[in-house]
């Protein structure tokens, strides 16, 4: 495998670690007493929302040229889209009930942080088996930008 294509794949390989993490937090906020888990849940979508910008643009950077040399990858980036957008809204509902802390029950976040933990995990399942095999050996080279925000990312979740 080429230096490029090396660096491609460890770039993901270490994007879907972090969503990995970021998870395995939104389960263990499950099993914390309320005030607990909701202060979990927080800091952990502060680490979630730049996380899926970061991942976001990786995918971009990554997956545009491939897409106009195999256009039957159309249908499995519109399904990764969709993904996105899914998880984009249990993130807005996590938002409102932690802006809301007497009118959402523990049970109600509970269940939320499950699917946004339970979509996650598919997409990045999703992502692995469908999309990465798309990526010619040799490149596309993951963009400078996408290790800095990696090593970022990385720090952010050494505090939860």
């Amino acid at each position: 495998m080429s230096e490029a294509a090396h660096s491609t794949r460890e770039t993901l390989d270490k994007d879907h670690r972090v969503f990995e993490r970021l998870a395995d937090a939104l389960d263990r906020s499950r099993l914390r007493p309320p005030a607990e888990m909701r202060e979990l849940v927080a800091a952990t979508l502060g680490v979630l929302e730049p996380a899926l910008k970061s991942h976001e643009a990786l995918e971009t950077a990554l997956m545009g040229d491939v897409k106009i040399r195999r256009p039957g990858l159309t249908e499995g980036l519109r399904v990764a889209s969709l993904q996105h957008d899914a998880i984009a809204s249990l993130l807005k509902d996590l938002r409102i009930i932690l802006s809301e802390p007497g009118r959402y029950r523990a049970e109600h976040m509970a269940s939320l942080t499950f699917l946004l933990a339970r979509n996650l995990r598919e997409h990045l399942r999703y992502e692995e088996e469908m999309l990465w095999s798309a990526l010619p050996e040799g490149g596309p080279a993951a963009p400078a930008s996408s290790f800095e925000d990696l090593r970022r990312l990385e720090t952010l979740l050494g505090r939860l």
